[in-house]
């Protein structure tokens, strides 16, 4: 899967039978490296080679990473391919077949693991033909994965089909939130429906869902930027002033610069060209490369009549 947002195990008990073969097979490691050395070199690579990762020093940011068992799955393939052989072999006796019939059984069989594979590295492929693919093969293989579901909700609403991408985003919205991992999946999933209601020329509903993604998370300065900008095309300047001041107190520079930016059009709306002035130095001071700010910045000097820095900032823009 794309998303390595698994279910965390919160006790024990909960993946016992896994955790038994472990201990089964180190214990066999450990007593094998006493009596017969040369047998527990499988073992030895294996819990050697992929220690480092999962115990001393754990990828805490992927639970499930499932490259970290590339190298140590190749001591296991060597003692199936030893097995596999000794089978065929012993097969090959008791059935009275010539010493050849063994390797072209071994041929054949391993012809045919060839040609599934690569059916199956084919099928993967396909997965990735788009965005939506992608994530929808996700969704499949873990329907609960928040993470899974809110990158399907985005690439459907970027392809433009809403009403599957409101589907996907009205699961997220409902799922639990999981204090482990740190993520506000249901305020993501509200933020997602609220984009989606307002790419549908819906904006009350859209209102709606910012307010409840920012109930949930206040910290989304994404989305209470993204709620001011709706309200002041919406015509609620004063409102919209309220997201604006906060993300410009509390978020990065990249987020403040858009937040100045809008604030001085919000201050333009309510006749305030001076406060707007302000915000708009303050835009591109934090981000010099914003061309909007810097348009904008230049119709405010026009506005207050002052046409060389007006030309200066057009020409910055």
């Amino acid at each position: 899967s794309i998303s390595y947002h698994w279910p965390f195990a919160d006790h024990l008990l909960a993946h016992w039978p896994q955790g038994l073969l472990l201990c089964l097979l180190l214990g066999w490691t450990v007593w094998a490296l006493r009596r017969a050395p040369w047998l527990s070199l499988p073992g030895a690579v294996l819990f050697t080679v992929l220690a480092p990762s999962s115990s001393f020093i754990p990828l805490v940011a992927e639970l499930v990473a499932e490259r970290r068992m590339y190298l140590p799955l190749a001591a296991v393939i060597v003692v199936a391919i030893a097995l596999g052989t000794r089978a065929l072999v012993a097969v090959g006796g008791r059935l009275g077949m010539s010493s050849r019939a063994p390797r072209v059984l071994g041929t054949i069989a391993v012809s045919a693991l060839l040609v599934a594979s690569v059916a199956r590295t084919r099928a993967r492929a396909n997965d990735y033909r788009s965005a939506v693919s992608i994530w929808s093969a996700a969704v499949q293989a873990q329907a609960s994965d928040p993470q899974a579901r809110h990158g399907l909700a985005l690439a459907l609403t970027t392809a433009g089909r809403l009403d599957e991408a409101r589907f996907q985003a009205t699961h997220l919205s409902r799922m639990p939130a999981n204090a482990l991992s740190h993520e506000a999946w249901p305020a993501k999933g509200h933020s997602l429906l609220g984009e989606i209601a307002e790419r549908d020329n819906q904006p009350a509903q859209a209102l709606e869902h910012f307010a409840r993604a920012l109930s949930l998370a206040p910290d989304l300065a994404q989305v209470r930027l993204r709620r001011g900008m709706l309200l002041l095309r919406q015509g609620q300047p004063a409102h919209a002033l309220d997201d604006f001041r906060r993300v410009a107190e509390d978020a990065s520079s990249a987020i403040r610069a858009g937040a100045h930016s809008n604030a001085g059009l919000a201050h333009m709306q309510l006749g305030q060209p001076q406060l707007a002035l302000e915000q708009f130095l303050q835009a591109v001071e934090l981000d010099p490369e914003n061309v909007g700010a810097w348009s904008n910045l230049s119709a405010a000097f026009a506005q207050q009549g002052q046409w060389v820095p007006a030309e200066v900032a057009l020409d910055a823009a």
